[in-house]
């Protein structure tokens, strides 16, 4: 389906795009095309080495940057949201969070980063969400890394986020 997008300012005063694609769309589109070659300047089939130092090194300042908030000792169970490739689940592996990722697709973590496979959840992370709300799951860290831009509602997912956080948990969010 082909849009003309128009700009409007949405509840917390940032453009949005209308009209907005369905939740179908949405989940057709990350679960099938997005991690393909020339749809995203974000994600590529191929890096560079300067390419995967970079991204290595963000998920190391993220993964940090939490444990500076969050002491390691004191973090249960982690997750994160939309893990791509798996750097960033990959760095807080290796720092020994107990951490889990959650994204559309597979392909992605296993070109990049197969040694953390077992951590990593290949499915549509809205119905997960919804999962683990009404399973009561609570998370001492949630990690959304270039999320919030691709969700249809930021509002509703942060309050859903809200109810799978523990009472002294962080979460942390990166936009582009």
């Amino acid at each position: 389906m082909r849009y003309q997008f128009s700009k409007k300012r949405g509840m917390s005063g940032e453009v949005r795009a209308e009209p907005r694609p369905t939740e179908t769309e949405l989940e057709e589109f990350y679960s099938k095309i997005y991690y393909s070659d020339n749809v995203t300047t974000t994600y590529s089939t191929q890096y560079t080495e300067d390419e995967i130092l970079q991204k290595k090194l963000r998920s190391e300042v993220i993964i940090t940057s939490i444990l500076q908030n969050k002491p390691l000792n004191s973090i249960e169970s982690a997750l994160e949201i939309g893990s791509g490739e798996g750097f960033t689940l990959n760095t807080a592996v290796k720092l020994g969070l107990p951490i889990s990722g959650v994204d559309y697709q597979l392909d992605p973590v296993m070109r990049y980063n197969p040694q953390i496979l077992e951590k990593f959840i290949p499915t549509d992370p809205n119905k997960y969400l919804k999962k683990l709300i009404e399973n009561n799951e609570n998370y001492d860290v949630l990690i959304l890394q270039n999320v919030l831009e691709h969700v249809i509602d930021p509002e509703n997912l942060l309050a859903k986020l809200k109810k799978i956080l523990s009472p002294e948990g962080i979460i942390f969010v990166q936009i582009p």
